[in-house]
């Protein structure tokens, strides 16, 4: 679905693409996690998941900002910092990306405009035996359920941006369709998650972390990933009791 050209720009990317050419113009990085003040205009949620619906354990996040142009922004001059150019994938085993993940994470905890939330399947009930139209249901349950986890005001005209997968097909546009009439509250969801790229690349190497911290970890690279997200958010566990105590991811855990 297009996004309102009026509403969108009002979010703040106008005013953060001014602070940018400011920046520029001086020739001097902020190093601050956020720029002064609080950003104030519609929440803008970038959406991804970790393994298959169906499956226990499977797990939706969402990474979300007031102001996706200043949290880009951010992360292209952590890439540039680093000198780390290529996709951002937590299935990849890349070493290099840790030199950007560290600030990166780091960036993450103490930014107050970026917020964080899981919500992973503990099971599909009777999913062998259901129909298409249930298991779409059951898939959506859990998109929806995830959103929830956000304050309702928060969900007061918000964007909700999904990376299209390439194999994502009628998937896709269908997520797409349930998550726009199940929002309401002026809501917006589309699919053009891709064009902040570092945002839904960032959340899917947050949430895969996570997800990878349950089982045995036998990378060498993702387990370092785990240690760092533990680090930045000094979090003893990646388990929903501690990323909950910690107050930077809501994590909950429902049967679907």
């Amino acid at each position: 679905m297009a996004t309102d050209r009026r509403r969108f720009f009002a979010s703040g990317l106008a005013a953060a693409g001014a602070a940018a050419l400011s920046a520029c113009g001086k020739k001097k990085a902020d190093a601050k996690a956020d720029p002064p003040g609080q950003p104030t205009g519609p929440l803008h949620a970038f959406l991804v998941e970790n393994g298959l619906p169906g499956q226990t354990g499977f797990s939706v996040g969402l990474l979300a900002t007031r102001d996706p142009a200043a949290q880009v922004l951010a992360l292209a001059n952590i890439r540039r910092q680093t000198k780390f150019r290529t996709e951002l994938e937590f299935a990849s085993t890349n070493r290099f990306k840790l030199a950007f993940l560290k600030p990166a994470f780091d960036h993450f905890a103490a930014s107050r405009d970026l917020k964080a939330a899981q919500v992973t399947a503990t099971e599909f009930a009777g999913w062998a035996g259901k129909s298409d139209a249930d298991r779409q249901a059951a898939y959506l349950a859990a998109y929806r359920a995830l959103l929830h986890l956000l304050p309702e005001a928060d969900r007061a005209g918000m964007f909700v941006h999904l990376a299209a997968r390439s194999s994502g097909g009628r998937r896709d546009a269908k997520l797409a369709a349930g998550l726009q009439t199940g929002i309401g509250q002026g809501a917006t969801v589309s699919l053009d998650g891709e064009r902040f790229r570092d945002l839904p690349q960032l959340a899917s190497v947050l949430f895969g972390s996570i997800r990878y911290a349950a089982g045995p970890m036998r990378s060498k690279t993702k387990r370092r990933t785990v240690e760092l997200l533990k680090a930045a958010l000094k979090a003893p566990a990646l388990d929903a009791a501690s990323l909950t105590a910690g107050g930077r991811i809501a994590a909950a855990s429902q049967a679907f």
